[in-house]
């Protein structure tokens, strides 16, 4: 526990249980949407979006005042990039696999959003990562300046200042943000036909679900880590008045947020399921910026074994050539069914 007579009343406009309960229901309604309501994903990310952008104003706002302590800033701050923490289990998956292609889940997503959207998404989490940096770098050297501990998370109670949990945490953010770079170079350099990637054969269907399957409990596991931590620091830290929904600005996120998460297990629960296999077969263009590579341009068959089956030709009237008639050519109006064709209309009187 934090050292006695440190208990302070928090932020509740900023980190109370009404904006907590927000950020928690979109996190996991996400994860829920990609299986039950792939229709509703996109509108919760996009509503994950400007929740976070509009947390990441406020502490870049009250941290340039000088308003909140650093273990407010430090819990806002896994409240706006919690939602981003999963693609660090996700790259430790793909070093693992050795960056293998058809391991990779983010290549096979259950749902997607657009280019533009995950541009917008990308740039806004380089930017948490910055700011990030800074504040290990900048800000906690101002912890504990009145002789209270402030604690921060590591699967236990750390002191927020301690010299090794802060070069741990300035390490992470350094490379998170190398990786980020590395990631935009490779978009440039197949944008601009610099780097070919080479051909993989696609993977079956049970292989593509047990990644979809393997990324959902990724997503599960860290959404529940970071929820973890955020309750753990509010108790370890002594902060009093963050517990209660009473103010608007808790009730509006807290509304959305389940509203949104009830939603789509009402659309689960009744049976109107979008039963679509994949969405995607990958790429940056359909999967994630996370992702380490497109696919193919061409179309080949399920199993991987070559080029699927082109199109059907058109279908040949009696006396004419299959697969439709040349350029510049018509073919005349079929006979009717059930025979000949009726007899021409007889001349008007008086010709």
């Amino acid at each position: 526990m934090a050292a006695p007579g440190c208990n302070f009343t928090g932020t509740p406009e900023m980190y109370g249980l009404g904006i907590r309960a927000g950020f928690y229901a979109h996190w996991f309604g996400q994860i829920l949407a990609s299986w039950v309501a792939r229709g509703e994903f996109r509108l919760l990310m996009l509503s994950q979006f400007f929740f976070t952008a509009a947390a990441f104003l406020s502490i870049v706002i009250e941290t340039s005042k000088n308003t909140i302590l650093p273990v407010e800033t430090y819990i806002l701050l896994l409240l706006a990039f919690g939602g981003y923490l999963k693609v660090v289990p996700l790259y430790l998956w793909k070093g693992f696999t050795w960056c293998e292609p058809r391991m990779d889940p983010s290549r096979y997503p259950r749902a997607s959003t657009g280019r533009i959207f995950q541009l917008m998404n990308f740039t806004l989490m380089i930017g948490i990562s910055v700011f990030q940096l800074w504040f290990w770098i900048r800000r906690v050297s101002a912890v504990a300046s009145d002789g209270c501990v402030e604690f921060g998370f590591f699967f236990a109670q750390i002191p927020l200042n301690e010299k090794g949990f802060v070069v741990a945490n300035i390490l992470f953010n350094f490379f998170f943000l190398f990786i980020c770079i590395g990631v935009v170079g490779f978009i440039l350099a197949k944008q601009y036909d610099l780097y070919e990637e080479k051909r993989h054969r696609r993977i079956g269907k049970h292989q593509r679900h047990a990644l979809q399957r393997l990324q959902t409990i990724i997503d599960v596991i860290t959404a529940g880590v970071v929820v973890t931590a955020i309750e753990l620091l509010i108790r370890w830290n002594g902060i009093e008045g963050v517990d209660s929904v009473s103010t608007v600005a808790q009730t509006i996120p807290m509304i959305i947020g389940i509203g949104l998460i009830t939603r789509v297990a009402y659309i689960g629960f009744s049976g109107d399921v979008d039963e679509a296999d994949d969405w995607s077969s990958s790429g940056y263009g359909s999967g994630s910026y996370y992702s380490s590579g497109s696919g193919s341009k061409s179309s080949r068959s399920e199993d991987g074994g070559g080029p699927g089956p082109g199109p059907a030709p058109a279908p040949a009237w009696p006396g004419h050539p299959p697969g439709g008639p040349g350029p510049g050519v018509a073919y005349p109006r079929p006979p009717p069914a059930g025979g000949a064709p009726p007899p021409p209309r007889p001349p008007p009187p008086g010709r």
